[in-house]
């Protein structure tokens, strides 16, 4: 159960190539804090102060592929 939420929002990243070093510098100098499950799975912790349309705006350009974990799409688009 969660008593307070803390505003961070979570996205899922794949990396097919195992290449992630600079996507990961590039979100980090914008404030997020990253963890790898594995060489390929990482998660992106996007605090409140940072915006989450410029880190998804990062993901797109980079063309890896990429979900909202919390709050999901639904919970952002679908009513």
């Amino acid at each position: 159960r969660v008593v307070e939420a803390s505003g961070n929002r979570l996205i899922r990243v794949v990396f097919e190539d195992g290449n992630f070093r600079s996507l990961i510098d590039q979100v980090e100098t914008m404030g997020c804090r990253c963890e790898g499950a594995t060489k390929q799975l990482f998660a992106i912790s996007v605090p409140p102060a940072v915006s989450l349309r410029e880190v998804a705006r990062l993901l797109m350009r980079s063309e890896l592929t990429w979900e909202l974990a919390n709050p999901t799409y639904e919970d952002l688009f679908l009513f």
